[in-house]
């Protein structure tokens, strides 16, 4: 093994568990070459470096080695390992700088602290502190008592004061709950953060990301954003009577940027575009959010590795808040751990009303509970889409000896107590339903009929393209501008000294030309938008769907991810009707009948819309309550055919359906 050089080369470590301060890192760095320089050790890093590493969102550069934005406890992190890695690998390596050991790490053990240091020194490096320097040492020698128990003291005090200041954090923070002001995070939609004075009036609205520190002054969350409160009500207004999902399409349909919209977020430290589309989960927490009845809840998740935030103050972390793994885990705290605090604002809705869209959201999640969703790639392209109207269920996805089946929901949640074991296979079941929408749509009327609609719609729109995706993007970067606009002029009729709007003037008169520049800009767009379009050009595209369809069903149907898509766009629907059939001296259940829909036709028969999990089903069942469509429910082995259903039959890998 090569030794090392006593003066040779050296490398920098530092962190910073907030990623708030971009200031001291520099300073750091700047110490460790004046350090360098000192001994005659080769350093290539400087205060540049680390600075373009924090913007750019980087762990090493050169000689230089960050963790920006992770706490001390992780012993494991991007930046330190590489380090480690490079240190104990390079025998050109001979020093190592870091500030301070809390910079190395603030260990829950203390011991973990002093097994790096020791690492490091034990293969032949220096390490040097700003104020102690640690000489190399040699496996097999005695160490001094006295550097361990130092060691240890100060890994020991740095660890100590993540859980102190959790202490100090966590009651700072229940003081600020129950005076109504925010504790951290970001407003939901349709809010905006603004500074407080001591007597609880609102001086003016802050900018993203901006930080006040003013001795009496907080933060506070008000409903001023008259545009995203205008989305609000409209979700409010829908909710009650049309699905989240459906409301989410329609804003996706009309362009609204959804709450993320424009922003990025850290997937493996890689900043990345969020989608700006709405989802249904976006769509509930904003009618549910119980800022519209003007009441803060805070601590609704109980979450960190110290301590965790009660109203009556700080507990420590029991069993149940760690992971089996043993990493801590964030919980839902009950009802009686959430801090609840009158805001001072007027309401968005009533309570009657807000109590009201939880209910109706509650009873509409009811039927999805106990129920798994498909994971990873497993095909599922008939999930929520196929019906046992025996008992009025939904068959759910069912995989048995490496074949994948639609079972009745009812049998699979009653545990076979109601209802009989009635089953199709995926594949030819996902088969048939392409084989009938090829039938009913690509025959050559079906194709004429679609063409010369298809030809009234591109006719009747106008615009498009490129240039139409320009127009829209200069309107919402306008938008932008004027809701800014009016930002700074309400800031302004708020200031209290002629300083604070002589401040607000540039700003002022930048937003001003900017507005008039972007509307010149907006009527040159639309001045230039053509006036239509080819129809018969759209009509191709459109017919080009066809095409795949097409396609589809000639295919063997390995495609599932498309046709599951292609189902949910046309609202495929297939009800089936079994029979009990004897096969080979047994009685099996087969289908015996049923409907096929697209579209908004309606069911054929009553669909069961009560709840599904299967605690509540054992409680029904033993009371005698119904768990089927029918009034009466479904016994099992009850499964007799239909006298009024008449069917022609189509025979498909040994099944029948009707059509």
């Amino acid at each position: 093994m090569n030794k090392r050089p006593e003066i040779g080369r050296g490398l920098f470590y530092t962190r910073d568990s907030t990623g708030h301060s971009d200031l001291s890192p520099p300073q750091y760095v700047a110490w460790a070459r004046r350090e360098a320089e000192k001994i005659g050790v080769t350093f290539e890093g400087t205060p540049e470096a680390i600075t373009a590493m924090i913007k750019r969102n980087l762990s090493e550069l050169g000689d230089v080695y960050l963790d920006f934005g992770i706490s001390g406890n992780h012993l494991s992190r991007p930046g330190l390992d590489a380090f480690r890695r490079r240190a104990l690998s390079d025998r050109s390596i001979s020093h190592v700088f870091a500030p301070r050991r809390d910079r190395i790490a603030r260990p829950d053990d203390p011991v973990d602290g002093y097994k790096i240091e020791k690492e490091l020194r034990q293969a032949g490096l220096t390490v040097i502190f700003m104020n102690e320097v640690l000489r190399p040492s040699s496996r097999g020698d005695r160490v001094d008592v006295a550097e361990i128990i130092t060691s240890i003291i100060a890994y020991d005090s740095s660890g100590k004061f993540r859980r102190e200041l959790a202490e100090k954090l966590i009651h700072a923070k229940i003081k600020l709950a129950e005076r109504g002001f925010s504790i951290g995070g970001e407003p939901p939609y349709g809010f905006r953060r603004w500074l407080t004075g001591p007597d609880g009036t609102a001086k003016r609205e802050l900018e993203d990301g901006e930080i006040v520190k003013m001795s009496g002054h907080h933060v506070t969350w008000l409903p001023t954003s008259d545009r995203e409160l205008r989305v609000v009500q409209r979700i409010l207004d829908l909710i009650e009577s049309t699905p989240v999902t459906r409301i989410a399409r329609i804003l996706n349909g009309e362009g609204i940027p959804s709450p993320k919209a424009g922003r990025f977020r850290l997937v493996r430290r890689v900043a990345v575009a969020n989608s700006g589309l709405w989802n249904a989960n976006t769509v509930k927490a904003i009618a549910t959010h119980p800022l519209l009845v003007a009441c803060w809840e805070y601590g609704r998740r109980a979450m960190g590795d110290q301590l965790r935030l009660t109203p009556t103050g700080p507990r420590p972390l029991v069993d149940g808040d760690y992971r089996p793994d043993g990493r801590p885990r964030a919980v839902v705290n009950p009802a009686d751990g959430v801090i609840r605090t009158a805001a001072g604002f007027d309401p968005v809705i009533t309570d009657e009303r807000h109590d009201s869209i939880v209910q109706v959201l509650e009873e509409r999640g009811r039927h999805l509970k106990g129920k798994s969703r498909t994971r990873g790639d497993s095909p599922n392209p008939l999930g929520g889409r196929i019906y046992d109207l025996n008992c009025g269920w939904l068959m759910y996805r069912h995989e048995r000896r490496g074949r994948w089946e639609y079972l009745c929901g009812l049998y699979q949640n009653s545990q076979a107590k109601c209802c009989s074991h009635n089953v199709v296979p995926g594949d030819a079941t996902t088969g048939f339903v392409l084989a009938c929408l090829r039938q009913r749509a690509l025959t050559p009327t079906a194709l004429a009929k679609l063409r010369s609609r298809l030809e009234e719609l591109a006719a009747a729109e106008i615009g498009g393209g490129p240039a139409r995706s320009r127009r829209e993007a200069c309107r919402a970067e306008l938008s932008e501008v004027e809701l800014k606009l009016e930002k700074v002029g309400r800031n302004m009729a708020l200031a209290e000294t002629p300083e604070e709007s002589r401040a607000m003037a540039p700003t002022l008169k930048q937003l001003r030309a900017d507005s008039v520049r972007l509307r010149k800009q907006l009527d040159d767009l639309e001045a230039s938008a053509p006036t239509g379009r080819d129809p018969g050009r759209e009509v191709e595209a459109a017919m080009a769907v066809l095409d795949r369809l097409g396609d589809l069903a000639d295919s063997q149907g390995n495609d599932y991810a498309s046709i599951g898509e292609l189902f949910r766009r046309i609202d495929a629907r297939l009800y089936l009707r079994f029979r009990v059939e004897r096969r080979d001296n047994r009685m099996v259940n087969v289908p015996g009948g049923g409907v096929l829909t697209f579209g908004s036709t309606p069911p054929p028969g009553p669909l069961y819309d009560g709840p599904t999990d299967r605690t509540i089903l054992r409680a029904r069942l033993a009371s005698g309550e119904s768990v089927a469509a029918s009034p009466t429910g479904i016994p099992p082995g009850s499964q007799s055919p239909d006298p009024g259903v008449s069917w022609s039959a189509k025979r498909l890998s040994g099944i029948v359906f009707s059509s």
